[in-house]
Parts: structure tokens; sequence; C-alpha cells
């Protein structure tokens, strides 16, 4: 489903960090998808200007922002009254919700109300802020904003056989990991240290410098750390594993590892929060301590392959068309937002 227009309508989405939910809205709603993930000393104004600069070139009528950055959110909000375009904000759960502040800038006071100011700035002045769920639309309008909920789109995932129900020797799960301060990696870890007798092996993703030493060092060995894949390796390393583990402690986060294990037909293991248990109602939910995820890995494995396998075939039918019905009314509110005639747009195509 996309969102097909003429160029004049010019509709451009910018991200300042290269993610999945950003790739696949832009290509649905038929935006031109601008990419600054730069690095270094500089980074922030070398993507202030490259964002200046595609503003400027191209003129959009709608402008789509991802935030994170916090800072692109609150620069699109400051242009937005000069470039005279709609302002839409695809927020992330970035608002520290149900997250601990556990690093030195959480606990200053200062760059807590810093943060918590522009929050409120970029919201009251988009004039849509699209959120996951409804526990963040609510946060929106108590800042004074427009929510429209829209779930990640599961991603085009085509792995061969994925609905495999014996399990070949030597089984693999994948750990889906940024190795963020809400995620359990070490809790994983000893849970596949209580499976060493068994023949499954963990890769787990992402980059694992952000890991301590001695969890890495002390790691058992039916435990793999890949550390950063390229897309084509990832989707590999992820069609070739037989069940998919994405964790968080935080209460109002969904994760892009549950979309793309549904995608890929995998049986799913995530935390028993409530915003993925209401979303990924097929999934294994464990309670984030070892224990826990070391039965459910078992379950999923060995014990109730069959069942769960079934539940993610609801699940891929199911959330299609969950979020193609939303993805319709977001048509329609963006249709909303239009200038002119010539911005119309042919939603469901």
């Amino acid at each position: 489903m996309t969102l097909a227009k003429t160029r004049a309508s010019r509709w451009i989405w910018i991200t300042w960090e290269r993610q999945r939910r950003s790739v696949e809205m832009a290509r649905a709603l038929g935006c031109k998808l601008y990419v600054f993930d730069y690095s270094g000393s500089f980074r922030y104004v070398r993507c202030i200007f490259s964002t200046l600069f595609a503003c400027l070139r191209d003129r959009p009528k709608i402008l789509f922002v991802q935030n994170p950055s916090m800072v692109l959110a609150v620069f699109a909000a400051c242009m937005r009254p000069l470039g005279r375009f709609a302002l839409v904000v695809d927020r992330h759960s970035s608002f520290r919700v149900g997250k601990q502040y556990v690093c030195a800038r959480d606990r200053n006071r200062v760059l807590r109300r810093l943060v918590e100011a522009c929050n409120s700035y970029s919201i009251r002045r988009a004039d849509i802020t699209i959120v996951t769920n409804a526990f963040l639309a609510d946060v929106v309008k108590r800042y004074g904003g427009v929510p429209f909920i829209l779930p990640d789109k599961l991603p085009d995932i085509e792995c061969a056989n994925p609905f495999q129900v014996a399990v070949r020797e030597g089984a693999r799960v994948l750990l889906v990991s940024s190795f963020g301060r809400d995620e359990p990696v070490e809790e994983a870890v000893e849970a596949m240290r209580m499976l060493l007798n068994e023949d499954v092996v963990m890769h787990v993703s992402g980059n694992c410098r952000k890991l301590r030493d001695s969890v890495l060092r002390g790691a058992p060995s039916n435990v793999v750390f890949t550390g950063f894949m390229a897309e084509d390796e990832y989707l590999a390393t992820l069609c070739a594993s037989d069940a998919v583990i994405a964790l968080t402690t935080s209460d109002h986060t969904m994760l892009c590892g549950c979309y793309e294990a549904v995608a890929a037909g995998k049986p799913l293991i995530t935390s028993d929060k409530k915003v993925l248990v209401d979303y990924f109602s097929g999934a294994r939910f464990v309670s984030n301590e070892a224990d826990s995820i070391r039965e459910a890995i078992v379950d999923v494995l060995f014990l109730n392959r069959e069942k769960y396998l079934a539940e993610t075939r609801k699940m891929q039918i199911a959330l299609a068309k969950s979020w193609g019905e939303r993805f319709i009314g977001l048509c329609q509110v963006l249709e909303g937002l239009r200038r002119s005639d010539e911005e119309l747009g042919d939603c469901g195509n």
C-alpha cells in the first residue's frame, strides 16, 4: 500500500539515523527520503546544514522528520513558519517514559528540564505527532500536541522455509539488541549459561562494545556476539534463526525486533510489557529474568514449537490488516494538511 502523488506535491522525509521504520514509512507514503547519518564531532552541525539545504532545495509542502533525533524535531519546528510547510514528527519512544534516569546527564535537573522544554516545543509546533501506542498518544496530548497512532509496518522480509517445524541440529536463537540501558542482555546471557547442555546457540546482534567487558569475557560458549552487521548480513542471520528474542525493561516501548520476527515468520520471545502483550499477542512472554528467558527458549524451540509458529502466522495476517487500516486513516489526516488541490493523494493504491 502506498500513497501515490506527483513530485509537485513535495513530501519529504528526513532522518538523522537510518532506522527501518523511517525507510518503510517513507516508502509507503511516497516521500523522498533523506538519511543524514553523520558521525564525529561536527555531526549535528552537518546534519542541520544538510537538512536546511534539503528543505531550501525541495521546498516541501509536508515535512516528515524522525525523533530521535530530538534536535532534528526542534530544528524542523523552528523552520516550520519560515518554510511554510506542514510538519509531521514520527516520534519513537523517546520521552524517557518508564525508564530510570541512570546516567549523569539524566540526573542533571537542568538538562532534564531542557529536554522537557524541547519535547514540549516540538510537539506543540508539529501539525501531527505520530506515535506507536495509545499511552504515548496521551503523553503527546498532555504536551498540547495532536497525536496519531501508527505502529511499525511489518517489513518485507522473505525467508526460505520460514515456518519450519522441526528444529535442525544446533538450534539458533537471535537476540535483537542495541545494548540500550533498557535491554536485559545480561539476563539473556545468563539464561544461555543454564542451557549449556542443550544444543542451542544464541547470536546477539548490535554493537557489543556497549556491554561491560566482564560480561563479554565471561559469556558462555553458546553465546555469539555478532557486532554490528550490514543489512544483508543481519537479514541472513534473522532468517537462519529458529526463534527471535527482543527484550525491554521499559513499560511503553515498541521493539523493532518484534516486528522483524513476525515478518520473517519466526516465533517471538519478548518482555511481558502491556504494550507488547496487546500488540504481539501470539508471542511467548517473559519477565526479563534469566530463568524465565531460559524456560521460554525451551518452550518455543522444543515443547510447543508448532503452536508458536501458528501464532506467528496469525500475527502476520492480523498486524498487516491492522496497520493497513491505520495507514488509510493517516492518509486521510494528511490530506487535511494539503495546501492546494495539486497535493491530492490517492490512499490505498
